[in-house]
């Protein structure tokens, strides 16, 4: 973060020769408070700006014991000045309880001429995901705590709720920015994020989810999460060799874990309520279908007007989610698909 250094002697020399009608200062930093010195000093009517809440936020660079201290220096800063503008009605209602005077809320505007509709660029659009209707919210600023940041992404959630396809881009840096990455990555033109809605070419709306966020015990319960990892990791490796008795005596592969999976009736029970709860996700986001995965079930199907695919995995079902060019979604199984590709091939021979 810049700290401007204090300038008595500058400031005054240039407004003694150029005195300005009036002086606004929007930090309160040495630079601020010295730009406050001189104009009282020469008569200049000053106003300041109150827009950041260090006061408030100053507990999370460690420092809580220091708010009082905090306000009593904002206090009797901004007391110096004829005036002091805030953005907001709160602001302006929680610094007048604080003790400040003469403070009135300045709202904020937008230059129409440097930014405007006429300036909009798609392929800058296509970058951040956006298609053509697609609504862009952007926030402009440093990415730290006393610029009310968490308040911003909240508000950018609620927003995507009433509109899922939203996109929000983010313009700073800051001490924030590694928990930013967390929740929005990009990489080139591959975006990765915790959940996107699909359109595809026949229109439908598809909500794609990993899904781990459905299953409590790989939420709640991280050990018992890593447990059966490495029991179903243990079964794969047993599966592995059983395939390769399997495949000496010429028989077909068999998977070991699924057919547990299969027969647990807790697990059952599992995948049939992580099912619902994606399926009632769906309906919440007002998606045609759901595409997710996670538990390792693959499965193609049509739940009243919900269409619920789950990828499976490309280890032991060899499962994978396509969309055809006409924008029907298809769970493929490598097997069958090979099969099917034979076939086309075997035909386009045929034909020639």
């Amino acid at each position: 973060m810049r700290v401007g250094l204090p300038k008595p002697f500058e400031l005054k020399s240039r407004w003694t020769k150029k005195r300005p009608d009036v002086i606004y200062v929007a930090t309160e930093s040495p630079l601020g408070k010295s730009a406050l010195k001189a104009a009282n000093a020469l008569g200049i009517p000053v106003a300041t700006g109150f827009h950041t809440n260090f006061h408030q936020y100053i507990e999370q660079y460690g420092m809580g014991g220091l708010q009082s201290v905090a306000m009593a220096y904002l206090r009797k800063f901004h007391q110096r000045a004829d005036c002091t503008l805030t953005p907001s009605r709160d602001m302006v209602e929680r610094l007048t309880a604080e003790g400040f005077e003469n403070v009135y809320q300045l709202g904020r505007g937008v230059d129409t001429d440097l930014f405007s509709p006429a300036k909009r660029c798609e392929s800058l659009r296509y970058e951040w995901g956006a298609r053509a209707a697609t609504p862009v919210a952007v926030i402009v600023g440093r990415v730290a705590p006393e610029k009310n940041f968490d308040l911003a992404m909240r508000t950018f959630e609620r927003m995507r709720q009433a509109v899922p396809d939203l996109r929000c881009v983010v313009v700073g840096d800051g001490p924030l920015r590694g928990k930013l990455s967390g929740m929005f990555l990009v990489l080139g033109k591959i975006r990765l994020s915790k959940e996107h809605i699909h359109t595809t070419a026949a229109e439908k709306r598809y909500l794609t989810v990993h899904g781990d966020g459905f299953d409590s015990v790989s939420t709640n319960h991280k050990w018992l999460a890593s447990l059966g990892a490495v029991g179903y990791d243990f079964l794969l490796r047993v599966n592995r060799l059983y395939n390769r008795y399997r495949a000496l005596r010429g028989l077909e592969y068999y998977s070991i874990s699924k057919q547990v999976k299969s027969k647990v009736k807790s697990a059952v029970s599992f995948v049939d309520r992580y099912e619902d709860l994606l399926q009632d996700l769906a309906r919440h986001r007002k998606c045609d279908g759901i595409i997710c995965g996670h538990i390792h079930t693959p499965e193609d199907k049509q739940v009243g007007e919900i269409h619920y695919l789950n990828s499976g995995d490309w280890v032991e079902s060899l499962t994978a989610i396509i969309e055809h060019q006409d924008g029907r979604m298809e769970l493929v199984r490598y097997a069958d698909f090979i099969a099917r590709l034979r076939r086309e091939e075997d035909a386009a021979c045929a034909v020639i």
